[in-house]
């Protein structure tokens, strides 16, 4: 079959000579992303009908603009899709599944309770859950899992509904660039051929500046300054704690202990909680102040739904799934070392079970080239193998 050629400027090819043709190049290349962003923040449709219909216009300037063939534009359908499933969509689906767990069996309101017991200023409880909690449930899950699970938590709380989900994205600015287990970078690498470990690096070396000051300005919007810096030390043991671990993981494997990368924003919200809590134990806020607060009858009917004895015991139980989880994906990364030491053209097979399988996307595998410019060597064709590592994908260790 014929190699697919791509080109940066494919107006030109269809009119030569016309100036503004990179222009309109890159117009028709942004209409899918900018019609998704229309359907749903304008538009308000729901997430898959908005996806289904940018599916359809990027299919259009691809088959129409870009000339590319209909086999190719299939297959290449087709790869996107199992990568949503697989793990992109395997993740959120045990994230998920483990909140509604925690929520059938009462541990969610036992954490929700500890929390409040904990500190009852609420600049606290928008650190302790909107910020560290929230990182970690972003490093396990993400895709919005943290907004959701932490802004209900907020909101039983207290918290008015609005300013919950407001605090829990601010909050989440930082850690949502290593996202689920990583994968953000993961896919950024399928898409540029950047080597993961080595965009781990670059975010590691830049995010934990911002990250030190995130929890104070998630609190910008609903508090004074006044009321921010009387908090500054219980700010800077959540912020650094968690920059710190950032710095750590990101760049492990240039000190050769793994790529540990995708466990970023697991051990960093961890670490911070942990630190959070203890610091919170003999340091107290000098001064009260309720300006995220709903109505008061919000927060005590809370109280009232949790059992008695909510105490120490209680609460570890309620955490404890969150610890399991924690192990288990620590046991994944190192399992994914061992399939990177061991790969072969085909995936990879620890004990003598396949757990990493390399499949060719068909005809679209190694017949497509980058435009010129964009070619490290003149005869370097893309890749189109799909990678089925059900042993390591990020939602497998959290099932």
């Amino acid at each position: 079959m014929t190699t697919y050629v791509q080109s940066l400027d494919p107006v030109a090819a269809l009119a030569p000579g016309f100036i503004a043709s990179g222009y309109i190049s890159l117009a028709c290349a942004a209409l899918p992303v900018v019609l998704l962003f229309y359907l749903l923040v304008v538009r308000r449709w729901e997430a898959p009908l908005a996806g289904l219909a940018a599916v359809v216009v990027a299919t259009v300037v691809a088959l129409a603009l870009h000339r590319m063939p209909v086999q190719f534009a299939g297959l290449a359908f087709l790869h996107g899709v199992l990568f949503g499933i697989l793990p992109i969509g395997w993740t959120v689906l045990c994230g998920m599944l483990l909140y509604n767990l925690t929520v059938e069996t009462g541990a969610f309101d036992v954490i929700r309770h500890s929390v409040g017991k904990l500190s009852p200023d609420p600049r606290m409880q928008a650190l302790l859950i909107g910020f560290s909690f929230g990182a970690f449930l972003e490093g396990a899950a993400g895709s919005g899992t943290p907004v959701a699970i932490c802004g209900a938590i907020l909101v039983g709380l207290g918290f008015p509904a609005f300013e919950a989900a407001v605090l829990c994205l601010l909050a989440n600015t930082s850690p949502v660039a290593f996202g689920g287990l990583g994968m953000p970078l993961i896919t950024l690498s399928a898409v540029t051929g950047i080597h993961a470990p080595t965009l781990s690096v670059m975010a590691g070396h830049q995010l934990p500046f911002f990250s030190v000051i995130v929890p104070a300005v998630m609190l910008i919007r609903s508090c004074s300054v006044r009321d921010i810096v009387s908090v500054w030390p219980a700010l800077m043991v959540s912020g650094v704690s968690f920059a710190a671990c950032q710095y750590l993981f990101a760049t492990a494997h240039q000190w050769g202990l793994g790529e540990l990368y995708p466990l970023t924003d697991i051990a960093g919200g961890m670490v911070s909680l942990v630190a959070t809590a203890l610091f919170l134990i003999w340091w107290k806020p000098p001064t009260m102040v309720h300006p995220m607060r709903g109505e008061q009858q919000a927060s005590s009917s809370v109280v009232h739904q949790v059992r008695p004895d909510a105490l120490v015991l209680s609460s570890l139980r309620a955490w404890m799934p969150f610890v399991l989880m924690s192990g288990f994906l620590l046991g994944a990364g190192m399992l994914r070392q061992l399939e990177e030491k061991y790969q072969g053209p085909n995936g990879a097979t620890i004990s003598g079970i396949p757990t990493w399988v390399k499949i060719p996307m068909g005809s679209l595998h190694l017949n497509v080239q980058r435009d010129e410019v964009m070619r490290a060597k003149p005869d370097d064709l893309e890749k189109a193998i799909f990678d089925l590592r059900w042993a390591t994908a990020p939602g497998t260790p959290v099932f």
